[in-house]
């Protein structure tokens, strides 16, 4: 029998007891877990914790008594609280602790834009970003490089700059494909992985969990917070036979893909055993992870074999190999472990496959594909043959094309279609270059591309039809949506081996089955194509490791910097998301009702778009525009219920939202499937949406909807999807959301009677405080604001040394003048960062030159009284408090260093300059007394006043100086006051408070003698320049800015152009510091406004 699927239930979910199949390597070893193996040759002090995870393992044992499985162990030993965690699979969510995270570049941006949210000087989890996806297949590998890298440069230079400031490793364009260089590098058995990638799976090849997330999911991992899993289901596959000839490691996933269908796996990992398992190669078993994500599935994962250990010990990684041979016992299943369902294969009898067209799930062996094709009037002839991917560019997988290749040459013969070559990474293309594979399969006519994704993700200028022209291609990738690989919906692309994508573009026609069907050679006689053959690993015992294109993060990251213009068309700073305003949402119309497969290449295309993925508003446009409209069976085309008209989906969203009109979609089952790509849950978001309401959904689409504050909910009976009408209006009554408990829709038909459904979700407590607070990112914010600590007073380096203890109030200046030491002072301000020091001479030398005149005798002497007055009051009480004001500003100054300096340690110069212009710190709140520290409205005036007075006024007296600092600070405090108190009443009139100094000015010009009225203007005006400042940073009027910004585009451009993060200046009016928080030690506290700030 070649393949059986049993559905277990509670009490029959017992794995068949593997008897005989274990090898030698695969018992227990007695050797310690306290050994010191680092993860990767990059990180030398991270290291692998088999230890930790044993000790958590056997709190779990104890708890639950029963045996486990592999996906279970790994799970279970990542726990964040292994003895309170409540464990149930399908139910429970479980709080865990992964090993790393790694980005590709596409969904990079968008995680590091959320993580630099955070404030953090450095990742807390090794992390890694990986430029793979933003190079289009064109002419040829190194052209295409070269061009992407022209095109690509301000993304490549954001990420090569964000990553080093903090503390990611950074693999170039031109390193390869992620998941091929996680598993020659990264990969380890037993270990926690998330990527933002849904293929990130691969790395169950190498018996690691490895769960593909989105890029708020990630940032939870990189700002050391637990991540959250829904505990999931576990489908045993159990893999029989061997498998020979023609069939491949490709053909169990797509005969797998075939059983389980796109949605079968949802919310399950899928793990393999089985005598067959070790008859696989490494990489075929990533394979085979690989393209579980297109069954739905969690993960994948194999057990630990002699495979993965011959990988290991190629790739130079033998002592993690030795390590995972003394954990061995916990690399695989427990005998007697549970299932929820068991899938069994026979290898011996399995055919090879071929999956599509549109879908991966339509699986048809190789010996019913013609019969298909005629069948489904497929297109016949193939035009394009691709192989490589993430799912099949190992070196197993080359070396088998290019023994087809060469058995084809050496009759005579080549590609009949077009072929591309895709190696998985540097490493596998210089090592096939060395080995003359590449060689082969150019010589074939293949055009090898970039070490990327490229066509596979709609990276592809293909010039070979036209758009809307009915064609076939076939390739061993992993996805066949429709329009996936070259934004032609009439392509009709399958996916299958590169043994058969071969096989097939030697014939060029889908009729072709080389297990049968001859060819024609060069001398007219028939052949028979041999069956492919090649080594799983280099026969020399090492692999050509090429160019080195790995940049690891600098040992000294204080200097880096990240900008982000506010003029580019590729990367925007995010702004938080608005909370819920604690109503239900009434009278909501429905953007679209979809129809069908809706997959996150429906909802957020790549391809061409995948350019925007830093820019949210620009790729925002791209929102739902593959979807099909279920009222006319058009995609990008639904009618705007407040003009009447048809027009594109995002063009009626923004619609909606210029209006203040909050809308919902309506989905069909698996709502979502496909890529990791957040991108589709931040645009509905962004685009003003509330609710995704679907039949069901993918899993990671679903998380990510969450993370963004969107309410992802299924109708409680699916077939309500039926009942709703894209013309209808609905009613959500979010006041009802709670675990565990449906909510209520009330549906208003255009014409009929209003009816209620229920709507299903899966919300656990922390996730409901998501989208009452707008976001998960918003609720991380809120946390952190919360337990924001005044920054530790031992920083005041200076003053103390190393060796003082931290005391819990900031020091008076009579307790730090006795401990100031000068040679010390000296050689800490010298090696201050740039801009520190700056401000010091900045300060200290405007405050020098404004002195003297405090000790002018003339000056003084012209205020002694001749006799008492109106004027000799003025002045006498005015001059003295310009100069007690720098005097408060010299002070403020040397009480700041620390924080400047760790500010711009942590976040870099021009974030520091920004703090300058016009941010007021918040307090530092000892015990007793009070002190508040003042940057902006201290220091910014009195160097106004001394330019003004010395450089542009040029007085001789200091009474115009006085002048101009009275009225500078009285302009600042009336347009703060204006804020509030807009107006006062004189009688009947009302007075607008911002005038009140202009009168003054007035006032006193005409009564005080020896004034300047020219002093009380300048004053005044730069007042109100700087009180303009402070609203836009800390409190703007609504209507002031959104004049100013979209009408001149001034004070809307300096807040935007920040180095660090949106949460630092500008928009968000919050400034991240590095105070560790007292229970994690988590460097995640804020000081500052929380309040957001701008339009």
């Amino acid at each position: 029998m070649l393949a059986s699927r049993q559905l277990l239930g509670a009490a029959q979910r017992r794995a068949v007891i593997q008897h005989g199949m274990r090898r030698t390597m695969a018992t227990a070893s007695d050797a310690s877990l306290d050994q010191k193996v680092t993860q990767n040759i990059h990180e030398k002090n991270n290291f692998i914790n088999y230890k930790k995870m044993s000790e958590n393992l056997a709190i779990v044992r104890g708890r639950l008594n029963r045996p486990l499985t592999y996906a279970e162990k790994i799970l279970y030993s990542h726990l964040d609280d292994p003895h309170g965690q409540e464990i149930e699979r399908g139910s429970s969510y479980l709080r865990l602790r992964p090993d790393r995270v790694a980005c590709q570049d596409a969904t990079a941006q968008m995680a590091i834009l959320q993580f630099m949210s955070a404030g953090m000087p450095s990742v807390a989890n090794p992390t890694t970003v990986h430029c793979d996806h933003l190079i289009e297949a064109q002419i040829g590998g190194d052209k295409d490089l070269a061009r992407a890298i022209s095109i690509n440069k301000e993304v490549y230079d954001f990420l090569a700059t964000a990553c080093a400031k903090y503390n990611i490793g950074f693999w170039k364009p031109g390193s390869g494909i992620i998941h091929q260089i996680l598993l020659e590098n990264y990969a380890f058995p037993g270990g926690l992985l998330i990527g933002t990638d849904s293929h990130t799976p691969n790395a169950g090849g190498l018996g690691m969990c490895a769960i593909g997330v989105g890029g708020a999911d990630a940032v939870d991992v990189m700002a050391n917070l637990p991540w959250e899993l829904k505990a999931p289901k576990v489908i045993g596959v159990k893999l029989t036979g061997q498998m020979s000839g023609w069939t491949s490691p490709k053909d169990i996933i797509l005969k797998v893909a075939g059983i389980l269908t796109v949605k079968g796996g949802t919310g399950a990992i899928v793990e393999y055993h089985g005598p067959g398992v070790n008859g696989i190669s490494c990489t075929g078993m990533a394979t085979i992870c690989n393209m579980g994500a297109e069954i739905g599935a969690t993960t994948s994962l194999f057990p630990f074999n002699d495979r993965m250990y011959d990988y290991l010990a190629v790739t130079k990684r033998k002592d993690i190999g030795d390590f995972s041979r003394a954990y061995a016992k916990e690399l695989r299943e427990d005998e007697g472990a549970e299932y929820d369902e068991l899938i069994e294969i026979n290898l011996s009898e399995l055919e090879p496959h071929i999956n599509g067209p549109f879908t991966p799930d339509l699986a048809t062996p190789i010996s019913k594909f013609s019969e298909a094709v005629k069948a489904n009037n497929w297109p016949e002839e193939l035009k394009v043959g691709l192989i490589g991917s993430c799912t099949n560019s190992s070196y197993e997988d080359m070396s088998r094309a290019a023994s087809i290749a060469r058995d084809a040459l050496d009759h005579g013969i080549k590609a009949k279609a077009l072929f591309t070559v895709t190696p998985g990474s540097e490493q596998i293309r210089a090592t096939i270059e060395r080995d003359g594979q590449l060689a082969t399969l150019e010589e074939f006519g293949g055009m090898v591309l970039a070490n990327a994704c490229g066509p596979c993700i709609g990276q592809w200028d293909r010039k070979d039809v036209k758009k809307g022209e009915a064609n076939s291609i076939i390739s061993s990738y992993n996805r066949n949506f429709t329009g996936r690989n070259d934004a032609n919906p009439a392509t009709h692309a399958f996916v299958t081996s590169p043994d058969l994508v071969v096989a097939m573009t030697i014939a060029g026609s889908l009729h072709f089955n080389p297990l049968t069907d001859k060819l024609v050679g060069k001398d007219g006689k028939e052949f028979l194509l041999k069956a492919p053959s090649g080594n799983g690993l280099p026969a020399s015992g090492s692999f050509d490791p090429g160019q080195n294109t790995y940049q690891a993060p600098p040992t000294e990251r204080s200097g880096v910097s990240v900008a982000v213009s506010p003029t580019s068309d590729r990367l925007q700073l995010l702004e938080p998301f608005k909370a819920w305003d604690g109503k239900d949402a009434e009278n909501l119309p429905i953007l679209i009702k979809c129809h069908g497969k809706t997959t996150t290449d429906h909802i957020s295309m790549a391809g061409p778009w995948l350019k925007y993925r830093g820019h949210l508003d620009n790729i925002s446009n791209n929102m739902l525009i593959g979807a099909i409209n279920s009222a006319n069976g058009e995609a990008n085309k639904v009618q705007n219920y407040t003009t009447g008209e048809w027009d594109a989906v995002p063009a009626t969203a923004r619609d909606y939202k210029s209006k203040n009109i909050p809308w919902v979609v309506i989905g069909d089952w698996n709502y979502g499937e496909g890529s990791s790509r957040e991108h589709a849950a931040l645009e509905p978001r962004h685009l003003g949406g509330l609710a995704i309401i679907t039949r069901s959904f993918a899993r990671i689409h679903e998380t990510n909807l969450k993370k963004q504050g969107m309410l992802p909910l299924t109708f409680a009976n699916p077939e309500d999807y039926d009942k709703i009408h894209p013309e209808d209006k609905v009613d959500l009554l979010c006041t009802e959301l709670e675990v565990g408990k449906p909510l209520t829709m009330r549906v208003h038909p255009k014409d009929g009677k209003t009816f209620e459904v229920k709507l299903a979700h899966t919300y656990n407590a922390p996730q409901v405080e998501w989208f009452k607070n707008g976001s998960a990112l918003n609720t991380m914010a809120k946390a952190n604001a919360a337990k924001a600590e005044s920054p530790n007073p031992a920083d005041l380096a200076p003053f103390a040394s190393s060796s003082d203890p931290p005391t819990a109030a900031m020091p008076s200046m009579a307790s730090i003048i006795p401990q100031f030491n000068l040679g010390r002072t000296r050689s800490y301000v010298f090696r201050l960062p740039l801009f520190t020091r700056l401000i010091i001479v900045l300060i200290v030398g405007f405050w020098v030159v404004s002195i003297q005149s405090v000790w002018d005798v003339r000056a003084w002497g012209s205020l002694i009284p001749q006799e008492t007055g109106v004027t000799t009051l003025y002045r006498t009480n005015t001059f003295p408090l310009i100069h007690a004001s720098l005097f408060h500003a010299f002070l403020n100054t040397i009480a700041l260093v620390p924080l400047l300096e760790r500010f711009e340690t942590e976040h870099g110069t021009l974030t520091s300059l920004l703090l300058f212009f016009g941010r007021e710190l918040p307090e530092i709140r000892p015990e007793p007394p009070q002190l508040t520290i003042i940057v902006a409205l201290s220091t910014i005036p009195a160097i106004i006043y001394v330019v003004l007075e010395r450089g542009v006024l040029r007085g001789n007296t200091a009474v115009l100086g006085a002048s101009l600092w009275v009225f500078l600070l009285l302009g600042m405090e009336a347009i703060k006051t204006y804020r509030t108190n807009p107006h006062f009443k004189v009688g009947t009139v009302q007075v607008p408070t911002w005038t009140t100094p202009l009168v003054l000015a007035v006032f006193i010009s005409v009564l005080v003698k020896n004034t300047s009225f020219l002093g009380h203007l300048c004053g005044l005006a730069v007042g109100y320049l700087f009180g303009l400042g402070y609203l836009k940073f800390l409190a703007p009027p609504e209507k002031i800015l959104r004049w100013v910004e979209g009408k001149m585009n001034l004070l809307g451009r300096l807040p935007h152009y920040v180095s660090v993060d949106q949460k630092t200046y500008g928009r968000f009016g919050v400034l991240p510091v590095s105070t560790p928080d007292p229970e994690s030690g988590i460097q995640m506290s804020y000081l500052g406004s929380t309040q957001r700030l701008g339009p």
